[in-house]
């Protein structure tokens, strides 16, 4: 297996989508991603041409922290029927621009984004999995937030715009009647990095971070007493009582025409995918877990090991998956049909075994 960690900047995607998506207001910092630069020159690698295995593009989150013990049989050549190389990327529009490659037949991504994906290719790829439930927070350092209430006339910044992170956010406001447009002011930043540095400068600043950026943070900086102060999964329960799941923020999808080609590959990979979240999740493994973790750049071993606990990362596959896609779905789409590409996917999208 061989794996890259790559920052890319994919200049025309992200411009595209910034200028298609309303809703809320933003100010949008005219910077590059983070220490990419400005350098719009950049594209995307030219992958091995020498190699025959499978590709799998991924993000740098803990949807990643779960895929960690697969990466590492395939390192050590236990699969004998498939050789696997894990692309991971820094942001979800990356992922997008992979899999615009043939070479790439499966992805993590955003759950709204699998049904923009769908609806954009015609049908071209299918959900197969869910792999990660969520780790988002509202983070601050004064400790002045204990109800969703008092972000009204908050300065908040995100770096995932109109990802699912985002619709969400939208969401919530809207369920909380506080008027996104002109009672909060939203600033998007490229990177993770941007915004802790913001918050250093500014202590009334509040970002939205997954646990695996803001507990680093925290440790880094304890000066700046960062704070988890409301979870973006723990508000969504709140506001929707007939939810029985919660939103989905990441799912594992697989190109149709492979699935199509190569069934018994694909019931393969969920299988080698589902025993490395299990193998990760299990207490008993935590610290070979975090060793990995590091190993495969996500975060230290210190860190991993502590955050591995309140980590979301999941396998839910078949009918239960579909039931709770489908749910989330619905609710998105009867808020904004854009949040997922316009149009709800059929039965088919869900691959179901």
């Amino acid at each position: 297996m061989k794996i890259r960690f790559l920052k890319l900047f994919v200049w025309i995607l992200s411009v595209l989508f910034l200028l298609s998506c309303g809703k809320i207001d933003v100010e949008k910092n005219s910077g590059g991603f983070g220490d990419y630069g400005s350098d719009t020159n950049e594209s995307l690698p030219v992958f091995d041409e020498n190699f025959n295995g499978l590709i799998i593009a991924g993000m740098n989150d803990t949807s990643t922290m779960g895929m960690v013990k697969f990466m590492d049989n395939s390192d050590k050549n236990i699969y004998e029927d498939s050789e696997y190389l894990f692309e991971i990327y820094e942001r979800p529009y990356e992922v997008l621009a992979a899999l615009e490659k043939d070479s790439v037949k499966y992805a993590n991504v955003p759950g709204n984004m699998a049904a923009e994906i769908y609806n954009d290719t015609n049908g071209g790829i299918s959900v197969i999995a869910i792999s990660d439930l969520g780790t988002f927070n509202f983070v601050e350092r004064q400790e002045r937030l204990n109800y969703f209430s008092e972000l009204k006339g908050q300065t908040i910044y995100f770096t995932d715009y109109g990802g699912t992170t985002d619709w969400v956010m939208r969401y919530l406001f809207n369920k909380n009647y506080i008027d996104a447009r002109n009672e909060v002011s939203f600033i998007y930043e490229n990177d993770y990095d941007t915004i802790i540095s913001k918050m250093l400068t500014d202590d009334q600043a509040i970002g939205i971070l997954p646990l695996n950026i803001s507990f680093p943070a925290s440790e880094k900086y304890p000066e700046a007493k960062f704070r988890n102060a409301l979870s973006l999964m723990g508000e969504w329960v709140t506001v929707e009582t007939e939810s029985t799941n919660g939103y989905v923020s990441t799912v594992t999808v697989v190109k149709n025409d492979y699935l199509k080609e190569n069934p018994e590959d694909v019931i393969n990979f969920l299988a080698r995918y589902k025993l490395s979240v299990e193998f990760v999740k299990a207490e008993e493994n935590r610290t070979e877990s975090a060793e990995l973790i590091e190993k495969y750049g996500v975060l230290s071993q210190e860190q991993a090991y502590s955050i591995l606990p309140f980590c979301k990362m999941d396998f839910i596959i078949g009918n239960d998956m579909k039931d709770r896609i489908t749910e989330y779905y619905n609710i998105m789409y009867n808020f904004a049909p854009d949040s997922i590409g316009g149009a709800l996917p059929g039965d088919e999208f869900y691959y179901l075994g």
